[in-house]
């Protein structure tokens, strides 16, 4: 099992009501939600190795994932992974930069950047 399922797994029984039975469901947030490109990224990669979804602007008390956005525009795009386990433990992900200089940054260049992130990320926890 992955450390992200591992940190899912263990989340979702944190939060559960005794005798509720729920799929694990990866709470991440950013900036502008779903409408933020970088955001599907994240979801799409995320949800192809763990399952679903769930996108906020902001993250509430508990587990889940953070983008951080630390600069953005049509050709960079620079930012990092915050989180927060079931057990309230903490972690901050390394920062990563994406940037061209003879277009602007595309669907595919966006998917190849979350890949990275959760990749360098340390995820988790």
């Amino acid at each position: 099992m992955s450390p992200i399922a591992i940190f899912l797994c263990a989340a979702s029984i944190a939060t559960l009501p005794s005798g509720a039975q729920s799929a694990a469901e990866l709470k991440l947030a950013c900036e502008g939600g779903l409408s933020a490109p970088v955001c599907r990224a994240l979801a799409t990669t995320l949800a192809s190795a763990v399952g679903p979804i769930v996108l906020t602007e902001t993250l509430a008390a508990g587990p889940g994932l953070r983008f951080v956005t630390e600069a953005h525009r049509p050709d960079i795009l620079s930012g990092h992974l915050a989180w927060q386990g079931a057990d309230g433990s903490r972690g901050t992900g390394p920062t990563l930069t994406l940037s061209v200089s003879d277009t602007t940054i595309d669907d595919a260049m966006l998917a190849r950047f979350a890949a990275e992130l959760l990749r360098h990320s340390g995820l988790p926890l």
